[in-house]
């Protein structure tokens, strides 16, 4: 019991109420952290990528497999699809609280 104390002690330190375990005067994060973190990026690049790849589609002309509209009507399309996509949990919210919640209380 001595020996265990005294290695989280030189280990262990105590910041903001958080327990940190500290080796080389480093913190040490959890491996899920690391996970969550490359997650989250990876999910960010697939988004705006395809964003970018949507774009691309929609002003190509339809000789090249393309939708064929002018730069302005493409920019309007996306944007309209993106505030769509930001738009549409907040009306599913609404509906989910509105109909199914009650029936399941």
């Amino acid at each position: 019991m001595g020996i265990e104390a005294d290695f989280y002690k030189n280990y262990k330190r105590e910041v903001n109420g958080y327990e940190w375990y500290v080796r080389g005067g480093r913190k040490k994060y959890p491996k899920a952290m690391y996970f969550c973190g490359s997650v989250f990026s990876f999910t960010n690049f697939s988004y705006y990528g395809m964003k970018l790849v949507l774009l691309l589609f929609i002003a190509e002309s339809t000789a090249k497999g393309g939708l064929g509209l002018s730069n302005g009507e493409a920019t309007s399309l996306l944007a309209s699809f993106m505030a769509f996509s930001y738009l549409s949990p907040i009306v599913g919210g609404w509906i989910s609280d509105r109909f199914w919640v009650l029936n399941c209380a």
